[in-house]
């Protein structure tokens, strides 16, 4: 790294924090600096001026909530603006609300469903499913990238013969890792068949001897019986 670029990361090293707590201190007192100003115009208010203002807000705010409720919970109707003259104004000014942020939402709402399509072929629709694909390419070309730096023997290679270059490659990677767990494997359980193996030859051998020897009891027994008849037969 050159001593320029090495200069400059130091002094934005050191000036970021600096310039951090500027920018959090100018927030602070442009925040500070609009509250006082509210307050202060509050304060110079009637009583009944503020409570008119409270009143139309808070009228203005409910008539809004509920004309967002109504335009998508109830089917779509013409707009028919307020009638003029007669009500109160605080009556008026939440009617024409209410009815403005119904055809908001309802305008909103239907320029969304025609701009991406019942099926997904409008504009909005075909954007989308371009950008995805963008983004899906990017991501392959990505990884084919990331391949190809892990194995350079098919740097110099293009299309078909990079990718069947890249197969082989992880083919090859595979069929070592299979046999580097095998060997591994083997290695670490050998000891234990060897003690199988001894265990088992031994038991079997027990096996076979105690078969010869019940074979050998039996005959022994029978010649015995044989010639017990014989001598108590009578002469």
């Amino acid at each position: 790294m050159s001593r320029t670029k090495l200069v400059g990361l130091l002094v934005l090293w050191v000036g970021l924090p600096g310039c951090a707590t500027v920018a959090r201190q100018f927030g602070e007192h442009a925040t500070m600096g609009a509250q006082e100003a509210m307050r202060a115009e509050k304060e110079q208010r009637q009583p009944e001026e503020q409570a008119l203002d409270d009143a139309l807000t808070r009228r203005e705010s409910e008539q809004m909530a509920r004309g967002l409720v109504d335009a998508f919970t109830r089917p779509e109707s013409p707009f028919q603006p307020p009638a003029s003259g007669g009500g109160p104004l605080v009556d008026a000014a939440g009617s024409s609300s209410s009815s403005l942020a119904s055809e908001v939402a309802r305008g909103l709402s239907t320029e969304l469903g025609r701009q991406l399509g019942p099926d997904g072929t409008g504009p909005l629709g075909q954007s989308l499913s371009a950008t995805a694909g963008r983004i899906a390419s990017s991501m392959v070309q990505q990884s084919r990238d990331e391949l190809g730096s892990l194995f350079p023997e098919c740097g110099g290679l293009q299309g078909e013969q990079a990718r069947a270059c890249r197969d082989a490659q992880l083919a090859s990677l595979g069929a070592s890792f299979t046999r580097g767990a095998t060997q591994g494997l083997v290695q670490a359980v050998r000891p234990w068949l060897l003690v199988f193996t001894f265990t088992g030859g031994l038991l079997v051998g027990l096996l076979v001897f105690l078969s010869i020897s019940m074979v050998r009891a039996n005959r022994e027994s029978s010649r015995r019986e044989v010639l017990f008849r014989q001598q108590r037969r009578p002469v």
